[in-house]
């Protein structure tokens, strides 16, 4: 069992998880350009987890892990976990990504997820306070 398979569980087996895909390729696209996820908290504003979670993740360890930060609130402002984010963001920057439909635009979701990884590179450059 992986540490994101370890890390999303939902009880109600009849609510799709949308986001399991999307979780998935990103950290098979996080991997792939050498980063690790160093590791993953679930939302909880007393330890700054902002959302439905966070995952640190890090490709050099002479710099700071960047913070992922997943949205974790519903159309009503509802707490909801992992598996039902619709998207995440590089804390502190303006990189996010939107988890569009996986089977509706593949294309589309493929473009941004490259893009988003790319942007990682950048972000990684940026001074950032230790």
């Amino acid at each position: 069992m992986s540490a994101l398979s370890m890390f999303v569980v939902h009880d109600d087996p009849g609510v799709c998880l949308m986001s399991l895909p999307h979780l998935r390729q990103l950290q098979d696209a996080l991997v792939r350009r050498g980063w690790t996820v160093i590791e993953y908290l679930r939302g909880d504003p007393a330890f700054d987890v902002q959302g439905a979670a966070s995952w640190a993740i890090q490709r050099d360890e002479s710099r700071p892990a960047l913070l992922l930060d997943f949205a974790g609130f519903g159309s009503m402002g509802e707490d909801i976990p992992l598996d039902r984010s619709y998207a995440c963001a590089v804390r502190g920057t303006a990189i996010s990504l939107y988890f569009s439909r996986v089977n509706r635009s593949q294309d589309t979701w493929q473009r941004d997820l490259a893009g988003f990884i790319d942007a990682l590179d950048g972000a990684e450059k940026m001074p950032r306070p230790v």
